[in-house]
């Protein structure tokens, strides 16, 4: 069977893990194995694999723990070989576990951290964690960005408010003139007052454009806050409001089968080429009322209000059948893998109806990928 070992300094003293593969002919008998040791403290595979993680530069980091809670890999080599057992992640990763949580690390830094444990043969277990600042910071940006686009709006209303309020007073002094004239006995032509009701329209119409066209301004900066930017997609963001005012809807929650090797094999650019025309095809394959999202990296969901899970099935049937016969942009089909659930079929709650859905497309890939399962009723308790 594979073969992980435990952290151990070798003859030349440096820190390293064996690592081997059993190896069998034809027949199946056993011929010998593949062995080699990864160096812990120099740059090795792991640096050049978990170094890539999108957010590294920006205090985000992923670190590896092997099945007794020891650090195999951290971008702080000073932190190889120590146990970190006592860390809550750590303890759920070696359980088996996983999830994500927010928490101070060990510097004392507010973290949100996921983590997942790898295959059981291998009982290692990765941590991902990223600063909440790092989430908070575009939000906070685009809340000052508005504001400094309100102020010259606010610099607009005063000045206008100033005129609006000269043109209602001029006219009114102008009567009271003409009565103290007409009390004094002196009696004048009636000049012509100008009608004030006028300006205020015009000094109305100007505010209601001007309104109107920051208001624009902000339905686009909200809209854009919750589209995919690469996709056009629906984001995470977007779903929220809009399963409030739902009675009954399906999920489809797919993702692409063997993304990684396009990557590796084509580059990132042809990849980012592949998650367009997924964008493009679902919307091609979906009605006007659906809504399409892109969950995350070459994870799909696609909502489908007042439709029942079999029908469900059969939309995510004829979207995988699509795929599977038409020439991607790297000149051959793709496929992908999906999990169907409805609300009331499958769960009462959203979130549990996300959970058991997502549950079914982890089914889909580990029984042989390029399929659609749908998403199992968790049975009360009595």
């Amino acid at each position: 069977m594979p073969l992980v070992s435990e952290p151990y300094t070798g003859a030349t003293g440096r820190l390293m893990i064996l690592v081997s593969v059993p190896v069998t002919d034809q027949s199946g008998l056993y011929a010998g194995y593949l062995g080699g040791t990864i160096y812990l403290e120099e740059y090795n595979s792991l640096k050049t694999v978990l170094g890539q993680h999108p957010l590294t530069g920006n205090k985000s980091y992923v670190y590896v723990v092997d099945s007794n809670g020891t650090i195999i890999y951290h971008p702080n080599k000073n932190y190889v070989n120590k146990n970190v057992r006592s860390n809550f992640y750590v303890q759920e990763v070696m359980k088996g576990k996983t999830g994500s949580l927010q928490g101070e690390n060990s510097q004392g830094i507010d973290m949100l951290a996921g983590y997942a444990p790898t295959a059981a043969s291998i009982g290692w277990g990765i941590i991902s964690q990223t600063p909440v600042n790092t989430i908070l910071e575009p939000t906070t940006e685009l809340l000052k960005q508005s504001i400094l686009n309100m102020i010259p709006f606010m610099i607009f209303i005063l000045v206008f408010s100033i005129i609006f309020l000269t043109k209602i007073v001029h006219p009114i002094r102008d009567l009271a003139l003409y009565a103290q004239n007409i009390s004094r006995n002196k009696p004048e032509q009636i000049k012509q007052i100008p009608a004030w009701y006028f300006e205020a329209r015009e000094l109305k119409k100007a505010i209601l454009v001007t309104v109107a066209h920051y208001q624009t301004r902000l339905i686009e900066a909200e809209s854009e806050s919750k589209r995919d930017q690469l996709t056009g997609l629906y984001n995470r963001r977007a779903l929220d409001k809009m399963i409030e005012d739902m009675n009954q809807y399906s999920l489809i929650l797919f993702d692409i089968d063997y993304f990684k090797n396009v990557n590796d094999q084509y580059g990132h650019l042809m990849g980012d080429q592949v998650l367009i025309y997924t964008a493009e095809t679902i919307l091609a394959e979906t009605k006007n009322t659906d809504f399409c999202f892109r969950w995350g990296g070459e994870e799909f969901l696609i909502l489908l209000p007042e439709t029942k899970q079999e029908e469900a099935y059969f939309i995510s049937e004829r979207i995988r059948e699509t795929f599977a016969r038409t020439l991607s942009p790297i000149d051959k089909p793709i496929t992908i893998s999906a999990g169907v659930g409805t609300l009331y079929e499958t769960s009462d709650y959203f979130s549990e109806l996300l959970h058991l859905t997502d549950q079914a497309l982890y089914e889909a890939k580990h029984s042989g990928r390029n399929t659609t399962i749908r998403a199992k009723k968790t049975p009360k308790l009595k």
